[in-house]
């Protein structure tokens, strides 16, 4: 059974076998595809037995002798020599770590470029070998004259040396830069002979998966002398004819000389035309311009062409470097390509997102947490933050929100954000100078590894016509629709908390009923919306006499209610009652006519904190029907436990 170790060996990218005291106590999923063998066949063994009965000592003796630095062998995995794997062996603690990768794969390509030239190898930025193909290997090490970590310029003639060297340097200071050249060196077989050698190179310093110069090597002196680079496939360019990315070269005159399968397959053109033939003529004379200045100034460059593969219409990332000769001089150009068609179509998608949100009133904006950095602003919110810079801001996106709101807005937001990715709220942004509006905006974050945040997005979207809406529904609530005075309902409401705040200070709560004399007839005769203008303009008349205090209502079709606090004296009241006589029962101009209406009032008081509100109201009522029994255009005043 497993033993737990102390890191996710899941996450490790390669398969291992964790080995304490000589056995196996732990595995990954990945060494076990690599090794054919279930965890229960693996964990309990010692390492030797997973392997071919001649290699097992060899892989006990690397594990027994295992320390800090990294030891690596190769060995079978089944009787037939077919399954290879190399083994890196290294200390840690008390445990000992044996990494598994798979070397079928790296086969293949070392057979591949063994069919290509009479050797190759890579050499470092030292200008030793690094690697050495398989051919190589089985004709020098016996020998003794060369291998990994030993000079290859040691072999070369000393009058061709400085031209070597000169190119070693040329190779190591241009990326991707193919040389050729044919000098004298010592014979394989036999130290005392020199030969004359075809040497290519091109420098993969930068690239991650060869960090070297790759260089090739083919005896002319056997017969194998290529007339010219037009004249051959193989030779030219051979490591990278496997390659999925496309390689062409094109002389001093601007013809193709060379192209592999890639590059061919991508411009969808037959051998004997010009590669950039298969280029769009919109893109085309940029390509020449590229090409030119490559072979005119030794300038590289690169650039994404549209061009009608072999496959349809695609997308290329061309980029052009000049090809030098063996002293140096621009001898023609070379052109790697690279299929972009999935990276254009996700930023011609971007790039509609992009149109997208700047057709929207919407703001929307990305940026980084950490330092502020702004990744993206619509055009919507491009205008408000200019507007906002104008008038003196930052050019910070905390421009947009007022001081006071800030703090209340990041605390919520931290809040949120501790728990969950997504945010959800309110806002109010400043819009400009003098102009806040109020927003309904969504958060999302992205996080690292670490659990810390990336960059933020945020969408925001204008309600002020909604809470204009809501406002006005508010309104329509508690509001009478023609004269905007409060309703029952809303009269009711401040009638209460004005009753309660009675209990705590008796300073008197006084409830005026109001009812218009001679409405019906001008009804009756100029109609209704004629009679609608006369409501209007008395309930415009009563919130003119009253205090700004005073709770003027509409209750029914021309009844109106007045609430009044902190009064309570009979004097003080009969003035209010005379004054709102007078105001209402001045004429009217409605409908084309001057109309004249009057008012009978009756005034419930309620001195104390123990009324009730049904009470009041029904004292203030009655008032009023008495005052109306008098001939109307009086008032009346009730206590709400008798007369005053």
């Amino acid at each position: 059974m497993p033993v737990p170790v102390p890191f996710p060996i899941d996450a490790v990218p390669v398969g291992l076998l964790v080995l304490r005291a000589g056995v196996v106590v732990a595995v990954n999923e990945l060494a076990t595809v690599e090794l054919g063998a279930g965890v229960s066949d693996l964990v309990g063994r010692r390492p030797g037995e997973l392997f071919e009965q001649a290699e097992r000592g060899a892989v006990d003796a690397l594990v027994a002798a295992a320390g800090s630095r990294p030891a690596r062998v190769r060995v079978h995995t089944d009787a037939a020599g077919a399954a290879v794997v190399e083994l890196t062996v290294r200390a840690e603690g008390e445990l000992v770590l044996v990494a598994v990768r798979g070397i079928a794969d790296e086969r293949r390509l070392a057979a591949i470029v063994d069919s290509l030239a009479d050797s190759t190898f890579v050499l470092g930025r030292s200008g030793l070998v690094e690697w050495q193909s398989e051919r190589l290997s089985t004709r020098l090490p016996r020998r003794g004259v060369s291998g990994i970590g030993l000079n290859p310029m040691d072999r070369v003639h000393p009058e061709d040396l400085p031209r070597v060297l000169e190119a070693f340097a040329v190779a190591v200071a241009n990326p991707a830069a193919l040389q050729r050249y044919e000098i004298r060196s010592r014979s394989v077989d036999d130290d005392d002979v020199w030969q004359t050698i075809e040497v290519q190179g091109v420098n993969l310093l930068d690239h991650p998966d060869v960090r070297g110069l790759v260089v090739q090597v083919r005896n002319l002196d056997e017969g194998e002398r290529v007339s010219s680079v037009g004249a051959t496939d193989g030779p030219h360019l051979s490591l990278v004819q496997a390659l999925p990315i496309g390689v062409v070269v094109e002389d001093a005159a601007g013809h193709t000389v060379f192209r592999n399968a890639a590059a061919a397959g991508l411009l969808g053109r037959e051998d004997g035309q010009d590669w950039d033939a298969g280029v769009s003529r919109r893109d085309r004379a940029r390509l020449r311009a590229a090409a030119r200045a490559a072979l005119d100034e030794g300038e590289a460059a690169e650039l994404v062409v549209e061009a009608e593969g072999t496959k349809g219409p695609c997308w290329v990332r061309v980029s052009l470097g000049p090809q030098r000769g063996g002293a140096g001089g621009v001898v023609g150009v070379i052109a790697t390509l690279q299929d972009v068609t999935h990276e254009q179509e996700a930023l011609a998608e971007v790039r509609r997102l992009e149109d997208m949100l700047d057709a929207t009133s919407d703001f929307v904006a990305i940026w980084r947490p950490e330092g502020g950095e702004v990744l993206y602003l619509n055009r919507a919110l491009r205008r408000v933050m200019e507007r906002l810079r104008l008038a003196g801001g930052t050019g910070l996106l905390g421009d947009l929100l007022a001081p006071d709101d800030r703090a209340a807005f990041l605390a919520d937001a931290n809040e949120v954000l501790a728990t969950s990715d997504v945010w959800r709220g309110e806002l109010r942004l400043r819009t400009g100078p003098d102009e806040v509006r109020p927003v309904s905006a969504v958060g999302i974050v992205r996080r690292r590894e670490d659990g810390e945040l990336d960059w933020v997005a945020m969408h925001a979207r204008d309600i002020t016509d909604l809470k204009e809406a809501e406002t006005r529904l508010r309104e329509m609530a508690t509001h009478d629709y023609l004269t905007g005075l409060p309703n029952r309902g809303l009269l009711n409401d401040r009638l209460a908390h004005a009753l309660t705040r009675q209990q705590r200070d008796p300073s008197g709560v006084a409830l005026l009923f109001l009812d218009l004399d001679g409405f019906k007839e001008v009804n009756d005769q100029y109609g209704h919306a004629v009679g609608d203008q006369v409501l209007v303009a008395v309930a415009r008349r009563l919130r003119g006499t009253l205090r700004a205090a005073d709770t003027a209502a509409r209750v029914g079709g021309d009844e109106f209610v007045v609430l009044c606090e902190g009064i309570a004296d009979a004097d003080e009241l009969a003035a209010l009652c005379e004054r709102v006589i007078a105001a209402l029962g001045a004429p009217v101009e409605a409908g084309g006519s001057t109309l004249s209406v009057g008012v009978s009032v009756g005034v419930g008081v309620a001195p104390t904190g123990d009324t009730d509100a049904d009470r009041l109201l029904t004292v203030a009522d009655t008032a009023m029907y008495r005052a109306k029994a008098l001939g109307g255009r009086r008032w009346r005043i009730a206590l709400a436990d008798g007369d005053l």
